[in-house]
């Protein structure tokens, strides 16, 4: 049996932290919304956050300062089943080892930024995540919220038929539909976009030495807009551009924009017309599913997650390297400015070869339903099965696929 007879099925996720603006917290979120519907719907089910800090308070969320203050906490070790939600090392992942024995467990895993990409500083928690990233293996079951974080537990050697991939749903209120936008037959800048934080992991550096470039260049016009949140940015690298731009020659061409509210991100992509991330890893990377949904074309580094989850109809080009960064936005660049010029329509140039405009705005309808919230809610509930069968548990009437669903309000044929 699960649970007591007439009690509800109690789910415990297991955080570091649960905060506005992060991505781990935004699944854990999606999470929370998903079981509050379900509870409306009727189901036994109750969902509880346990983390170290939030900013996000509510009756569904505890925050403790340790793992003893955590273990006391009423509720905590009567959970039916465990998620522990994994990128970076927190004491909440180490209960794993002194919970009940017939408590199933699910690892959801957001990666680990490779060691070799982090400050001075940042090394020593670095490494303890890569060390606590074995705790993976005292779990049932383990999400890889992409196929590249699939392969990176393949490398420490964890079984392939305990994980399972359920990519990060996007919010529907951060995705604007605006598939034809590149056929824009009228004259005018070309417009590139960054969105992320301002690191050096980020490729920033490389972009704006490539763009630099560019702009040196009697070509044609174009733009840049660098969209960042300064409190996930590194301090030292916003003083270093800050002395850049008051330094360096005009950049006209250039526009920096910290602190966007949502209303000003969504306009952003709205108006751009290739999206560029340079970054030197990406664990899974939400703005190129934003961007690709805003119509914009994206080149990438070829790093970490983004070949994955841009499947092609993107152009990718080497890490670190700010004149191949420079060679993709010129060939952008030109395709624009030409197309506009001669009144047709473009042909973008992908991974999956050169596409008209039209053919691949219905790639990217095609791949972009691979991220939806239907999508991320049935892949989650199979993860739960999985999870309770691996530990010898029932599987609630509830959780059963197709009884699923229907309690979910989930049309299965929006999710195929």
């Amino acid at each position: 049996m699960t649970g007591t007879p007439g009690s509800p099925f109690r789910v415990a996720i297991c955080s570091g932290v649960y905060v506005d603006n992060d991505g781990i917290s935004g699944t854990i979120a999606c999470k929370l919304a998903l079981f509050e519907r379900l509870r409306r719907n009727g189901v036994p089910v109750e969902a509880t956050v346990y983390c170290h800090g939030t900013d996000r308070p509510g009756p569904r969320v505890t925050a403790r300062a340790n793992v003893a203050d955590l273990l006391l906490q009423p509720g905590f070790l009567s959970a039916d089943l465990y998620c522990f939600e994994f990128g970076v090392q927190n004491d909440v992942f180490d209960t794993i080892f002194i919970l009940p024995p017939e408590a199933a467990k699910l690892g959801i895993y957001h990666n680990v930024t490779p060691l070799e990409l982090v400050s001075d500083a940042q090394r020593p928690v670095v490494l303890r995540s890569l060390a606590q990233r074995y705790n993976l293996f005292e779990t049932h079951h383990v999400v890889c919220v992409s196929e590249f974080n699939r392969r990176n537990l393949l490398e420490i050697e964890f079984p392939p038929e305990r994980m399972s991939v359920v990519p990060a749903p996007t919010p529907a209120e951060h995705l604007i539909r605006l598939p034809n936008k590149l056929d824009r037959r009228k004259p005018g800048a070309v417009e590139f976009l960054f969105v992320g934080r301002f690191v050096r992991a980020k490729g920033v550096v490389e972009l704006l030495d490539a763009a630099d470039r560019i702009a040196a260049e009697s070509g044609p016009e174009f733009r840049l807009s660098m969209v960042f949140n300064r409190s996930f940015s590194d301090r030292l690298l916003l003083d270093w551009l800050d002395e850049r731009l008051r330094r360096g020659p005009a950049r006209p061409w250039l526009r920096v924009l910290p602190d966007a509210t949502d209303a000003e991100l969504t306009a952003q992509y709205a108006a751009a017309d290739c999206f560029v991330i340079p970054s030197h890893h990406e664990g899974f990377c939400t703005p190129v599913i934003e961007a690709l949904s805003a119509g914009c074309h994206v080149i990438a580094a070829e790093a970490g997650n983004l070949p994955f989850i841009l499947d092609g109809l993107g152009k990718l080009f080497p890490v670190r390297d700010s004149g191949a960064i420079a060679d993709a936005m010129r060939g952008v660049l030109r395709e624009l400015h030409d197309a506009r010029a001669a009144g047709r329509a473009p042909v973008l140039d992908t991974d999956r070869g050169r596409m008209p405009v039209e053919a691949w705005a219905k790639a990217v309808d095609v791949h972009l339903r691979g991220f939806t919230q239907e999508v991320f809610e049935i892949g989650f509930a199979a993860s739960l099965r999985a999870s309770l069968t691996a530990a010898g548990r029932e599987i609630p009437e509830w959780l059963r696929p197709g009884k699923f669903e229907a309690l979910a309000g989930i049309d299965p044929a929006a999710a195929a």
